[in-house]
This record gives C-alpha cells, structure tokens and sequence, in this order.
C-alpha cells in the first residue's frame, strides 16, 4: 500500500468555509476539497499547510490565522492501494479575496452544507473533528 503525508487546511472567514474543486490535472479532479498539499520527507506540516494556503489561494502569513491544529486522521482506500496520513488545520482570514492556482472553482459556504458536495474522502468528518470546540 502506497502511503502518503498531507495537509488539509479548513480557511474560515465571517463564519464561512472556503471549499475548492480540484481541477483535471491534480488527483480527485472534480471534488471540493479544503486547500490541501502532500508533505515533503523532512517538511513540518504547519508550514507545509502555510506554504499550501499562498501556492493555492494567494493568502499570506499576514492574512491568514491558526486556529487550531487537529488529529491526525487515516484514510485507506483499498481500490487504488493508497493510504494518507491527513493532517489538519483551522485557520481564519480577515479577507474573501483569494486567487485560484490549481483548483477551477471556490465557493464560501455555510459549513453545515458540506455534506451537500461532492468531496475528497473524509472532509466533512475532519473538519467536524476540528471544529467541533469552535463557533460560527
């Protein structure tokens, strides 16, 4: 089983969660994910996670606020023998102005509606695990 090490950064702003559809050229193309990136050998992932956030949306250090740093989640997927290792993150941001890179589409939901997308594997119970503390 190959395993992989990945961010996942959940980006709120005035009480909305940005979601993401991945593009055809990235892994999961067509499905709304959290801005997310693989975690190089000897990278730290909450800088991984800052590095993801510019590269994707065009937020800065300055920008962008950690909130909290969640568990480390699991996620097999025996089709295609892949197993990642999600890391993740809640930030906020004083702004709704980001630029897309990788991804065609964002929107800027209730998060009570993620269930409603089509997502990445696990989102809608990551983001729970890492909010669950936390009010919108």
């Amino acid at each position: 089983m190959k395993k992989l090490k990945v961010v996942t950064s959940f980006l709120i702003y005035s009480d909305k969660l940005l979601i993401l559809k991945r593009s055809n050229k990235v892994p999961m193309c067509g499905l709304w994910s959290a801005i997310s990136g693989r975690l190089e050998k000897y990278e730290q992932p909450l800088q991984r996670a800052k590095i993801e956030i510019l590269e994707e949306v065009g937020l800065t250090n300055e920008q962008v606020k950690l909130l909290k740093i969640g568990q480390v989640t699991v996620v097999r997927n025996t089709k295609n023998d892949m197993c990642w290792s999600i890391y993740p993150f809640l930030f906020k941001t004083n702004t709704n102005k980001i630029k897309l890179v990788k991804f065609i589409i964002f929107v800027w939901i209730v998060p009570a509606t993620l269930t409603k997308f089509k997502t990445v594997p696990k989102l809608y119970q990551i983001f729970i695990s890492i909010t669950h503390h936390h009010h919108f």
